[in-house]
């Protein structure tokens, strides 16, 4: 999938600490797994990192996404992990209107 081959070089792009690689992609559920290595973060730039991943994967994927680290080297672990996951976007229909037509706009 180009999200795995495009990611590192945004990345390189955008930052010029650490080393990003994408590790797994499932093409059926097309969630993907990245691994963030030799930079050490505060731990609120991890959670800037969330959103930065989840645009990024919107933008070349084309689907809302949610992204999680679920391994940090703040606590220990080799490398940030993030965990890419496709959103499911489900369309509600409003059933009735009626129950709001005895309001009134003050």
């Amino acid at each position: 999938m180009k999200f795995m081959s495009v990611v590192p070089g945004y990345w390189e792009k955008h930052y010029t600490a650490g080393n990003l690689e994408a590790i797994n992609l499932n093409d059926k559920t097309k969630d993907a797994t990245l691994h963030l290595k030799d930079i050490k973060i505060h731990p609120l730039f991890c959670l800037y990192l969330e959103g930065y991943f989840e645009r990024m994967y919107q933008f070349v994927v084309g689907k809302e996404g949610r992204c999680r680290e679920t391994k940090c080297m703040l606590k220990g672990d080799p490398y940030h992990e993030y965990v890419l996951k496709a959103q499911k976007i489900v369309k509600k229909r409003l059933k009735s209107r009626k129950k709001f037509k005895d309001w009134k706009v003050i």
